[in-house]
């Protein structure tokens, strides 16, 4: 015998809630699953049934779109319910047959169970599943068809747009934090929205002012909320749901489903509050939300780098930044630059387009001055220091300006120069570069009249590797290369002494070979090479000298180290000692460390390493007291060879090979 099981038609193609009778509890879409919800008339709620050939139903979610199906096809009690994409599978169709006091849904892949609410259930959250037929109330549901559910509007995921009041055209603006009814002259992005769709049918409405969202104010479901602009915290309260009005949109909050936007006592002027009413057709509560296909640039805010050039004969282009409201737009993404102008003294323009969301365009002028100054050229001593000589062409009132002055910044160094000579005609600024930090580029400003001037940016490693790398083009390149490689082997060598940059080193455009050249030297060559010795009347009453250290910076110096033994200070010191270096005109300075006075040789050179340097310490009381150091900066180099220290050899090392081709290039250059 067989039996006939008599599947309902309800209908082709309704929408509908469906709705557990005895406690008469909705049935939702919470983030994909299936369960008891609260009845706010949100989208989650609302189910569209569609008749499929085989008498089944497919019933799709008003939520997200996803379908309500049996997990994972499974066919046993307790099976999990809940909704996904469309599959058309067997486990997305169900029958519908009378029960006693409802209607029971079966799942087409396990007819023998049907739809049911765990434990019989009523509490917001209890979940849904399928289990055999059973006849009981966890089993019968209400399909109950909605003549009349509130309509949803879908009007696009991701957009910007105006909020205009739909009877007399009044923008709603972001006041810094209420929303009201805008006038003239509001800021940029206080009258725009970006609307993002949210998988609840609802939109989060952000202010591109501030990046604030439009909220009710305190969570508030009365009427007469205040509605403002807040931080992100996607709540409810920040959610809106858009339905069809007479003529216009309704904005109805998520947390009060009951209340929608209101313009407070239908007004139109400026300055009107916003707020929660209950809905009642009224031309204070319908509204155009106004997509604005691009967003015009007219009012941006833009910035430029600079805004004042000298004329050099190039192209001025200074960096832009472009703000619209609270946001930083993208070169390239939002807008691109043109310049126009930009190289000719007078007013140079920056012009900024809009590109993907963004129009229009906006202009910025730069002003390009008749040439206070030309930057002629520079100039390392390679025989010297390693001091970056600007050679500048200055006006006639910047050069008789006392004010005026260059500031170098190199790395975290901040050197301000008043103190200027002449070349050829030429002004030259000095900026003294310390021997690890040769490969920073030295950027110069012209400090004139309260106005910067920015002057281009150049290194010691520039003007040494222009010397290598073109040395078969000029002669003078040529007789310079072999010192030129040797500086920046010593500039590496104290980077990796002194942990700078060790990233990169100014050796890296050199040959291996260049390079090998220092790695190949012998320690024991060294201390063979250099036969310096350390004489003189080394103690006194009140001092005994203890070493030297070398001090490395643009130049070099010779640090001697003395045992202060009666504790003398500076100024007793003066007044006791005439302290000078023998038939010399190094300057010297002096300190006190401790128990140690230390007695500092300055504006070393590297032809000058190899020199025996004579240090008097004349006894103004008693010249019997006096005392005289005569020592060598090559002798520190020759003890630093023992040091076990291999960062300190290998700089001590690329020093003296430094000084070798210092003085080889001297003879050369004295021929």
């Amino acid at each position: 015998m067989t039996f006939r099981v008599n599947y309902l038609d309800i209908g082709t193609n309704f929408i509908a809630n469906i709705i557990k009778v005895d406690s008469w509890s909705h049935v939702v879409n919470d983030n994909t699953n299936a369960c008891i919800g609260k009845e706010v008339g949100n989208a989650n709620e609302y189910y569209e049934f569609v008749r499929q050939s085989d008498g089944s139903y497919i019933i799709k979610s008003l939520e997200d779109g996803k379908y309500l199906e049996v997990s994972d096809g499974g066919n046993k009690n307790g099976q999990n319910v809940g909704f996904s994409g469309y599959t058309g599978e067997n486990n997305q169709r169900w029958y519908i047959k009378n029960g006693s006091s409802g209607k029971i849904l079966i799942p087409k892949n396990a007819t023998g169970s049907c739809l049911d609410i765990s434990n019989n259930g009523s509490a917001v959250g209890t979940n849904a599943q399928i289990w055999a037929q059973a006849g009981v109330a966890a089993q019968e549901f209400s399909i109950y068809t909605q003549s009349n559910i509130p309509n949803f509007i879908n009007f696009g995921d991701d957009f910007y747009a105006n909020i205009i009041k739909a009877s007399t055209w009044s923008t709603l603006v972001n006041k810094n934090p209420n929303l009201e009814v805008g006038g003239e002259g509001e800021a940029e992005g206080s009258d725009i929205w970006h609307f993002r769709r949210m998988k609840d049918g609802t939109y989060i409405i952000q202010s591109l002012f501030d990046g604030k969202y439009l909220d009710v104010e305190k969570f508030s479901n009365q009427k007469g909320a205040n509605v403002y602009c807040y931080d992100y915290t996607g709540d409810s309260n920040q959610r809106w749901y858009l339905t069809l009005g007479k003529n216009g949109k309704v904005l109805i909050p998520k947390n009060a489903t009951g209340l929608c936007l209101d313009v407070f006592n239908d007004g139109s002027d400026a300055g009107t509050n916003a707020q929660l009413w209950e809905p009642n057709g009224t031309t204070a509560q319908e509204f155009n939300v106004y997509k604005e296909d691009t967003i015009k640039l007219g009012t941006a805010n833009v910035t430029l780098s600079n805004n004042n050039y000298i004329y050099d004969g190039k192209e001025k282009k200074p960096d832009v930044t472009v703000k619209y409201g609270y946001a930083t737009l993208q070169q390239g993404t939002d807008y691109t630059v043109e310049y126009s102008n930009n190289v000719k003294a007078g007013t140079a323009t920056v012009t900024i387009k809009g590109t993907g969301i963004y129009s229009g365009t906006v202009s910025k002028n730069f002003e390009i001055k008749e040439a206070l100054y030309t930057v002629y050229g520079y100039q390392v001593v390679i025989n010297g220091n390693f001091d970056l000589k600007y050679y500048i062409d200055l006006s006639k009132e910047v050069a008789n300006d006392t004010d005026a002055y260059i500031e170098f910044k190199i790395g975290d160094r901040v050197q301000k120069v008043k103190q200027r000579e002449t070349s050829n005609g030429h002004y030259v600024y000095t900026c003294e570069v310390p021997v690890a930090q040769i490969g920073d580029k030295v950027t110069a400003t012209l400090h004139y009249k309260d106005k910067l001037y920015a002057l281009s940016q150049y290194s010691v490693k520039d003007y040494l590797n222009t010397i290598v790398q073109n040395k078969d083009k000029k002669e003078e390149y040529g007789k310079a290369a072999d010192i030129a490689s040797a500086i920046l082997n010593y500039g590496a060598r104290a980077q990796l002494y002194f942990g700078y940059k060790t990233d990169s080193l100014v050796y890296s455009a050199l040959p291996d070979a260049e390079i090998k050249k220092v790695d190949s030297i012998l320690a024991q060559d060294i201390k063979k090479a250099i036969t310096n010795k350390e004489s003189g009347n080394l103690e006194n009453n009140d001092f005994k000298y203890y070493g030297a250290s070398l001090v490395c910076k643009s130049d070099t110096g010779m640090k001697l180290y003395f045992e202060n033994k009666n504790s003398l200070s500076l100024k007793e010191i003066d007044k006791k000692y005439d302290i000078s270096v023998k038939d010399c005109k190094k300057q010297i300075s002096k300190s006190i460390n401790g128990n140690m006075i230390c007695i500092t040789i300055n504006d070393l050179n590297a032809i000058e390493l190899d020199d025996n340097f004579v240090v008097q310490m004349t006894n103004k009381q008693n010249s019997s007291q006096s005392m005289s150091v005569s020592t060598s900066p090559y002798i520190y180099i020759k003890k630093s060879m023992d040091s076990g220290n291999a960062k300190l050899i290998n700089l001590s090392k690329a020093m003296y090979w430094y000084s070798q081709k210092a003085m080889e290039y001297s003879a050369t250059e004295n021929r």
